[in-house]
């Protein structure tokens, strides 16, 4: 929720496009002191093909990335790593870099396009010298319920009975890509009735989550069902 005086409904979450990236130069780690400046560095050319998705604008640069969207989009790097890892020093010249990418996507945009947009780019425009092999770690698709359903005016009927005030309805920014399959095979749409708020750290160390919100949250959910039943 946007916090515990205004309370709020997530009425989406993104859909997501997950893919790894193994760029390849020389056969073999080299000398960097022979070698470096003369060759390539895989490491350096896969930061020059990350840093190319995004123009001046920060507006993604991959032809396609925007056909489908309803709305604005956001990519994050996840990690990148390539070289000697362990403990120590080594100096060489890396064969290879690697990088896990992700990109959140937004309602209409579909993550086997988007994943496909994605793979085939890397390829198109790995620089002469290097290899790229690029794969799929995962995908799910953005969802989003519609706020004149009976199930979004049962649990907003629900929060106001408890609350004492009509919930904001807002997109949230997570990914939960079973909503979508539930949808699809069951006919259903979900509904989103969470009470944690983004000052308990989600996802990060300490994370928490305050007694209010648990015992707001055992206080609405039975009017939600009791509304919901009201059919």
């Amino acid at each position: 929720m946007i916090s515990i005086d205004t309370p709020s409904i997530d009425i989406g979450v993104r859909g997501l496009s997950y893919i790894e990236l193994e760029v390849t130069g020389p056969n073999r780690d080299l000398h960097s002191g022979v070698y470096g400046g003369a060759v390539a560095n895989p490491i350096t050319l896969l930061s020059k093909m990350i840093a190319s998705l995004h123009d001046e604008n920060n507006k993604i640069t991959i032809p396609g990335f925007y056909d489908d969207v309803l709305d604005c989009t956001a990519e994050e790097v996840n990690g990148i790593w390539g070289g000697y890892t362990s403990e120590g020093a080594k100096t060489v010249l890396p064969s290879k870099a690697f990088a896990k990418i992700s990109c959140r996507l937004v309602p209409h945009q579909s993550s086997e396009k988007i994943t496909a947009l994605l793979l085939n780019h890397f390829k198109k425009i790995a620089p002469a010298g290097v290899t790229v092999n690029a794969f799929e770690h995962h995908g799910g698709e953005p969802y989003i319920t519609p706020i004149d359903s009976h199930e979004y005016k049962s649990a907003a009927k629900a929060i106001a009975t408890t609350f004492g005030k009509e919930p904001i309805p807002v997109r949230g920014g997570g990914s939960i890509p079973i909503c979508s399959l539930f949808e699809k095979e069951l006919g259903v749409k979900i509904v989103f009735m969470g009470f944690g708020l983004d000052s308990d750290n989600l996802h990060s160390p300490n994370e928490k989550y305050d007694i209010v919100n648990f015992y707001k949250g055992i206080e609405t959910i039975p009017y939600f069902h009791q509304f919901f039943a009201a059919k």
